[in-house]
């Protein structure tokens, strides 16, 4: 998930939806960092920096961290008892690295230039064959709603529905609906309805001139009328239309998921820098663990009213 600037509604965000609080790490003001508190799958405590973001939820005044403030941290980290805690960056904030810090490099952001009109985003940023699929999703009949509040519980159940399918559990319903209050006029919800029902969506963040959209999909069984291609042509024409110059794609691992969807649409790669500092345990993260597999492959065939009572229960670990 891609990170919208204001962290202080993030945090509002997540502590409503899911209870989590921040714990600030500061050192003089040079290294500022809020973390929140994680329990792995198995039940080990962790921390980490901007939950269900790609980065973000951190302050550094120089370039880049010394060994002593790396040292520090790891000490702080023990002496609360967490096995790790995650700093989620977009910079290289670390050139000389202590052994207890490990550095995750698997994942890119990716950044759509919007400074000019969609006719030369069609012409010049798509590949051809995302513009053929555009041009056939176009050409169904389709109707866009955009709107606030009032299309939460449609978004939370197509998206929850989209998510089930692939593996993964969804957020709650609350976490949506506190979105959309604490962000205020900067949140938004895209829906494209074809066929009689709600079929993809996205909600949307600006910030400044850069449009975010943290949760975003499209039911499976409309991927052959491109209706995702749809989806994100719509993003793109009302990002122009409110005048935002970029549209941030978000997070994808290394040639994998959506990593070749988004160089489609023309998105430029931005390295991202996943800081593992070691506490308790010397290990890090859990996003490729066996057990996080093993539970994505069973999860696309639970129900789907199962799957969004038991989804916040466990996305609340995944920070």
């Amino acid at each position: 998930m891609n990170q919208p600037a204001d962290n202080s509604a993030w945090a509002q965000v997540v502590e409503r939806a899911y209870g989590l609080k921040p714990i600030t790490y500061s050192t003089n003001k040079d290294f500022e960092v809020h973390f929140f508190e994680g329990s792995s799958l198995l039940g080990r405590p962790y921390l980490s920096s901007a939950p269900y973001l790609t980065d973000g939820g951190w302050k550094l005044s120089s370039t880049t961290l010394s060994s002593t403030t790396q040292t520090e941290l790891v000490e702080w980290i023990k002496e609360k008892a967490s096995s790790y805690a995650l700093v989620k960056s977009r910079n290289a904030i670390i050139q000389d690295k202590i052994d207890e810090v490990a550095l995750d490099q698997s994942y890119f952001d990716f950044s759509l230039d919007l400074n000019t009109d969609k006719e030369t985003i069609f012409k010049d940023s798509l590949s051809k064959k995302t513009r053929n699929q555009l041009r056939k999703g176009l050409s169904q009949t389709y109707a866009i709603k955009v709107g606030g509040i009032e299309l939460v519980n449609n978004f939370w159940m197509l998206i929850s529905q989209i998510w089930r399918d692939l593996g993964t559990p969804s957020h709650s319903l609350l976490f949506f609906q506190s979105i959309l209050e604490f962000f205020g006029e900067k949140a938004r919800i895209l829906l494209v309805d074809c066929k009689g029902e709600t079929v993809a969506g996205a909600l949307l963040i600006r910030e400044g001139d850069t449009l975010h959209h943290p949760y975003a999909g499209c039911l499976k069984s409309f991927h052959r009328l491109c209706m995702n291609q749809v989806l994100y042509w719509k993003i793109i024409e009302w990002a122009i239309e409110k005048n935002c110059r970029i549209f941030d794609m978000g997070r994808s691992p290394y040639q994998k998921g959506s990593y070749h969807y988004k160089l489609s649409w023309g998105a430029k790669i931005i390295p991202l820098y996943y800081y593992y500092f070691m506490g308790t345990r010397q290990e890090g993260g859990f996003y490729n663990s066996p057990l996080l597999k093993m539970m994505t492959s069973v999860w696309r065939y639970m129900p789907l009213g199962l799957a969004k009572r038991l989804g916040p229960h466990f996305i609340q670990k995944l920070l």
